[in-house]
């Protein structure tokens, strides 16, 4: 049984999303138009480990394209739509049984 190496995170003055891209590539040691060097790149993976997320599966695409549905279902627009729909259906009922004598003289 191996014991993977314990890895530090980058240590970064601001979050990234507050600085310009020129101060992100100078606090992380790259270069914006060539990016890393190889050995730079294999000293970084040595120092931080590979970029990646501890966690789950993810989610499954069904689930995505469920919720995508769900939420087009409960849009404004979709509610108004089905709301025309109810009527004409209702309005196509009671003329049905009207004609047929249904209901009323």
């Amino acid at each position: 049984m191996t014991k993977e190496k314990e890895h530090t995170a980058i240590d970064i003055s601001s979050p990234p999303y507050k600085l310009t891209a020129e101060q992100v590539a100078q606090e992380l040691e790259t270069n914006l138009e060539t990016g890393l060097s190889i050995n730079a790149a294999k000293q970084k993976l040595e120092q931080y480990g590979p970029n990646k997320l501890d966690g789950g599966e993810g989610v499954a695409v069904w689930e995505v394209l469920f919720k995508q549905v769900c939420f087009l279902l409960e849009t404004p627009a979709t509610a108004q739509l089905t709301r025309r729909l109810e009527l004409v259906i209702a309005r196509n009922f009671a003329g049905r049984y009207k004609r047929e004598g249904e209901f009323g003289h």
